[in-house]
């Protein structure tokens, strides 16, 4: 089951199909991403998250999700630079 989140839901669908593996949709979680992040790195933090959604195996998709995490961690930090 896919769904966006939101808690009642995961939780019904948990207990009316015992056994139902829930999913975030991608969409909603670039999203939440994305209104964390500031306007100027949004377009290079969604090229990354597209990398790891359309990564051809788990392996490519960590290996993105690190990047992705080292690009994050680096323009928080020129924040605090900037203080």
């Amino acid at each position: 089951m896919i769904g966006d989140g939101a808690k009642g839901f995961s939780k019904a669908v948990k207990r009316l199909f015992p056994g139902t593996r829930f999913q975030r949709c991608w969409v909603h979680k670039m999203r939440n991403v994305i209104q964390k992040v500031s306007k100027r790195d949004c377009e290079e933090v969604l090229e990354n998250l597209r990398l790891i959604y359309n990564a051809n195996s788990n392996e490519d998709a960590k290996k993105y999700l690190k990047i992705l995490l080292r690009i994050i961690k680096w323009n928080i930090l020129k924040q605090f630079n900037h203080c």
